[in-house]
């Protein structure tokens, strides 16, 4: 059996899930914009700017993560036939 390309297609295969953790960060930033909205209004911009940025730094990590996975898993089947 094919240890390295075994191991490597397992990692990107766990890898993967990193969108889906991405897209709970962005869910509960939207949530916290959308309290803050509500408790404040829409008169305050910069009120939502930090529950925004929470939602766009997950959602660009979980990215990341996920494109690691696929280049792991890309390596597991070119490079070692797994």
């Amino acid at each position: 059996m094919n240890k390295p390309g075994r191991t490597l297609a397992l990692t990107g295969a766990w890898f993967q899930l990193g969108p889906l953790f991405g897209l709970f960060g962005t869910i509960i930033g939207m949530l916290g914009a959308f309290q803050t909205m509500g408790s404040e209004g829409m008169g305050k911009p910069e009120a939502l700017a930090d529950d925004i940025g929470v939602a766009l730094i997950t959602t660009a990590i979980g990215l990341c993560i996920g494109l690691i996975g696929l280049i792991l898993m890309l390596i597991a089947i070119f490079r070692f036939k797994y």
